[in-house]
């Protein structure tokens, strides 16, 4: 009896999570690197050029185990943080996720790594969600590349009651905003925080609608295009998924227009400033019910005002063996960072202008780039590992190992995040350049 609760736990989160992706961000499983120009405050996976990653290869290092967590004040429920401290240099953010112990809730917590020097890894946050989970319409997750502020130094959340928080990574302290909603994203010019509320009376299946405040909350939230948000382009412009418009469509947060729609059936978007540009994957079924030979799978680059679209690479075959996804801009090169689902999901890079492809192997997954753009941080399951001492032999230990690769897919670095917890889940990576 105990093993199938614990199985039903794990299947309703598992719903959940799926849900919750899925309608929060449809191509982002790990966090879409930004290429602000230099002139900008230093954000998530933008360009270092004063700390670089570490190319000497090196033996798994010893990390240091999380400091404790303080919980934070009145009026925020449910959330308890720790200082991180010095940021200057790379670090790398994972998002941890589980069930509570009751099956009907989920925590969550941000774990944050070192990329330079020695490896310090700390538990800088964890959220308790009472009743998260849901076998209908699951609540909008987490994208965890869009909740940073654009210097990286606060992440906006929302406490265990669904209000937005925003917590300094330096100091610890959260404060909170005063607002119920789901799935905050910050723009990339750090003008303003969007989150999804629900909307009793819209679609079922699509409840949510897109609102916005300034981040300085110098005026009152409104209503903006969109039920999710999909991807950061520019400034204050934000790629959002729209039922009411049918498709994904570029919006300004700051007047609410809508700037240009993409085309259907598009995953995996991502921009990047130099040149300003969208790269975005497109899904085609010429045969009804898909699942075919025949089916394609396109990568496609096009510019700011999304003219001159143009094929990069394609491929044919069954959706279920051959389809690209998590696109991710260098933040150096001219090249995008792939992954190709299928049996197992592999990990590509290609060349924009000459459409030239080269595979790596499979050493690590949920990969996205360094600030140098010369190396990949992803997750790679370790063994079990020392265990920590006092800790009950009930809970199932396990580690979920950063890896930092060179550009033929070699580590040359990795550190341990401790998951204590049974049937967590980890898959969402960002890296971000202080």
């Amino acid at each position: 009896m105990r093993a199938f609760s614990r199985w039903m736990t794990l299947t309703l989160l598992f719903v959940a999570f799926v849900t919750s992706a899925c309608r929060s961000m449809p191509d982002e499983t790990v966090a879409s690197p930004v290429t602000s120009p230099p002139s900008t405050s230093p954000a998530a996976t933008e360009p270092s050029s004063t700390h670089a990653v570490t190319t000497e290869p090196s033996p798994p290092v010893t990390t240091t185990l999380p400091s404790p967590l303080t919980a934070a004040p009145a009026p925020i429920t449910r959330v308890a943080t720790a200082a991180l401290g010095d940021l200057r240099g790379g670090r790398v953010y994972a998002l941890k996720q589980f069930a509570t112990p009751s099956g009907t809730g989920v925590i969550r917590e941000l774990w944050s790594s070192t990329l330079e020097g020695a490896s310090i890894t700390t538990l800088a946050a964890r959220i308790e969600f009472p009743s998260e989970v849901s076998v209908v319409v699951g609540k909008p997750g987490i994208a965890l590349r869009h909740i940073f502020s654009p210097d990286g130094r606060r992440v906006v959340v929302t406490d265990g009651d669904y209000r937005l928080t925003i917590i300094d990574l330096v100091s610890g302290r959260a404060s909170s905003l005063g607002i119920e909603g789901y799935a905050p994203t910050w723009t990339r010019d750090g003008r303003w925080i969007v989150y999804a509320v629900f909307d009793p009376s819209a679609d079922s299946v699509n409840p949510y609608r897109l609102w916005a405040i300034p981040a300085d909350l110098t005026d009152r939230p409104r209503q903006i295009p969109g039920d999710s948000v999909a991807a950061l382009a520019d400034r204050s412009r934000i790629v959002v998924y729209d039922s009411r418009a049918g498709g994904q469509t570029i919006v300004d947060v700051t007047d609410g227009k809508q700037l240009g729609r993409l085309p259907d059936l598009v995953d995996g978007i991502t921009w990047r400033s130099a040149p300003p540009e969208y790269a975005f994957v497109r899904n085609q079924q010429l045969t009804p019910g898909g699942g075919r030979p025949d089916d394609t799978t396109t990568i496609i680059v096009a510019s700011d005002d999304l003219g001159s679209p143009r094929i990069v690479v394609q491929r044919t075959g069954s959706q279920y063996e051959v389809r690209f996804r998590d696109l991710r801009w260098n933040p150096l090169r001219d090249e995008l960072l792939y992954s190709v689902e299928g049996v197992d999901r592999a990990y590509g890079i290609v060349q924009i202008s000459s459409g030239a492809e080269r595979s790596l192997p499979a050493t690590a997954q949920y990969l996205t780039w360094a600030q140098d753009g010369e190396h990949l941080v992803g997750l790679a399951r370790g063994d079990g590992g020392p265990r920590p001492s006092g800790l009950p032999v009930s809970i199932d230990f396990k580690r979920a190992t950063v890896v930092v690769l060179a550009r033929d897919g070699t580590i040359t670095r990795s550190t341990a995040i401790s998951a204590l917890e049974p049937f967590e889940v980890l898959s969402q990576v960002a890296t971000v350049g202080y």
